[in-house]
C-alpha cells in the first residue's frame, strides 16, 4: 500500500462530491461544510466518523485513502468497507460482519458434508487435484451432490488409467 498525503485524499473527496455544493454534501454526511472544505483542501485527514458516512453513501473508502480501486463501492469494496467499519467499532457493521461470517461458516459446513456424501457414493478415490476441483466447484459454485457424482463418474470413465489416483 502506498502512502498518500492529505491533498490526494482531498482531491478524491472532491471527486466524490462532484457538482454538489460542499454544504449539500456536508448535510448528507452529517458534518459541517467547513469540515468538508478542510478535508478537500488537505488541511485535515478525514476521521473515522467521516469515513463511516462515506461508506453509507456507497463510496469505496479504500479508494479515498489510497487511490487504489474504484471510487464507488463494488462487491469487493463493500466487504472492505464493512470490515473497516467493524474495525472502527461500528456496531451495525460488526453485527453484519458476524452474521455474514456465521452464514458462510454454515454454508461451508453444509458443503463439506455434501462433499463427504459424494466421496462415500463413489467406488473409487479420485486423484487429489480432481477431488479438490470438485470440492471447490461445490463450495464456491454450488455444484450439487448429484452433479458432483456425475462429474466424477464421467472423469473416471474418460480417464480409466488415472482412476486409481
Amino acid at each position: 500500500m502506498r502512502h498518500t498525503n492529505e491533498d490526494e485524499i482531498g482531491s478524491r473527496i472532491t471527486h466524490i462530491r462532484g457538482q454538489e455544493s460542499q454544504a449539500q454534501f456536508a448535510k448528507k454526511l452529517g458534518v459541517h461544510k467547513n469540515t468538508v472544505g478542510n478535508y478537500e483542501r488537505g488541511d485535515r485527514t478525514p476521521d473515522a466518523a467521516f469515513l463511516k458516512a462515506l461508506v453509507r453513501l456507497g463510496v469505496n473508502v479504500h479508494w479515498i485513502l489510497t487511490g487504489e480501486g474504484e471510487p464507488w463501492a463494488t462487491v469487493d469494496s463493500v466487504a472492505q468497507n464493512e470490515m473497516a467499519l467493524a474495525i472502527m467499532g461500528d456496531p451495525q457493521a460488526q453485527a453484519a460482519r458476524e452474521e455474514r461470517l456465521s452464514a458462510l461458516t454454515e454454508r461451508f459446513r453444509e458443503s463439506e458434508a455434501a462433499f463427504a456424501q459424494v466421496l462415500s457414493a463413489m467406488d473409487w478415490e479420485p486423484p487429489v487435484l480432481i477431488r479438490e476441483g470438485v470440492r471447490t466447484a461445490m463450495h464456491v459454485h454450488g455444484l450439487t451432490i448429484e452433479g458432483a457424482i456425475y462429474l466424477l463418474d464421467m472423469i473416471r470413465r474418460q480417464y480409466p488409467d488415472n482412476a486409481d489416483g
